[in-house]
């Protein structure tokens, strides 16, 4: 028999991923919600605890560890075989539709060369505009993974929180558009299925106590988008009117 410990060669987890709920440095709240997850009972080892404690400390503070990267890496060719803990679609009764979104800055020439806007359905991002023209994302920054959520709300949030920590206003991001250079805050969407995003979100959230965010990983160094969304659409042409700029010369919305 292959055992795990073979396949992952460092990342020792025996034969059960996560098999044990309940451990000396996990304090689920809810211990039958784990159960519910359906995975077999086995103690867990040293090194499943350590990655339990990883992932706690990056959903809760946020600190980047390159052995969560090392140990995610491993586990990403055991997703199909593993999936109620690693894969995402696993959770998708925690929300709609079947993408993943990320709120981010990219270059303003990148979206300049996109064409076929049309205003999205998704009324909570302030009239925002989509195009599903090819476009590959290499994000900022250099950590080994970035974080996707379901939600498209908490992604439009995100570009918000951006903008201020860079002193991005609409009035400024709109100066630059003539000549294409500055950066915009957009909003990418990715298949929920793509192979490098990994983790369900429900077994994130229950890792994360009491912080349902239903975030997950995506290991990548670019990736081609589903589509790239510009939210606030109804602040930037606020911010057009008063800065004289004919957004029409650059987005042609259907």
């Amino acid at each position: 028999m292959i055992r795990l410990k073979d396949l992952l060669n460092e990342l020792e987890v025996g034969d059960v991923l996560l098999g044990e709920p309940i451990g000396k440095k996990l304090q689920l709240p809810n211990a039958s919600a784990w159960k519910e997850l359906g995975i077999p009972y086995e103690p867990n080892t040293i090194d499943e605890k350590q990655l339990i404690d990883l992932l706690r400390n990056w959903i809760v503070k946020e600190i980047k560890n390159p052995k969560l990267v090392e140990f995610l890496k491993q586990l990403l060719p055991l997703k199909s075989k593993f999936p109620k803990i690693l894969d995402p679609a696993e959770g998708r009764e925690l929300y709609t539709g079947t993408s993943f979104y990320r709120g981010t800055l990219i270059p303003m020439k990148d979206v300049l060369k996109l064409s076929s806007w049309e205003f999205t359905t998704e009324n909570s991002t302030n009239d925002a505009i989509q195009s599903k023209d090819p476009y590959t994302w290499t994000p900022a920054s250099q950590k080994g993974f970035t974080s996707v959520t379901p939600s498209i709300q908490v992604a439009g949030r995100f570009t918000i929180q951006y903008m201020t920590a860079n002193n991005i206003t609409f009035s400024d991001m709109l100066s630059h558009i003539e000549d294409g250079s500055g950066m915009i805050p957009v909003i990418i969407e990715i298949n929920d299925t793509h192979p490098n995003i990994i983790m369900n979100p429900k077994v994130m959230n229950l890792i994360g106590t009491d912080l349902y965010e239903d975030e997950v990983f995506m290991i990548v160094d670019h990736v081609k988008v589903k589509s790239v969304i510009i939210p606030n659409w109804k602040y930037i042409e606020k911010a057009a009117v008063k800065t004289g700029v004919d957004l029409s010369k650059y987005f042609k919305i259907s």
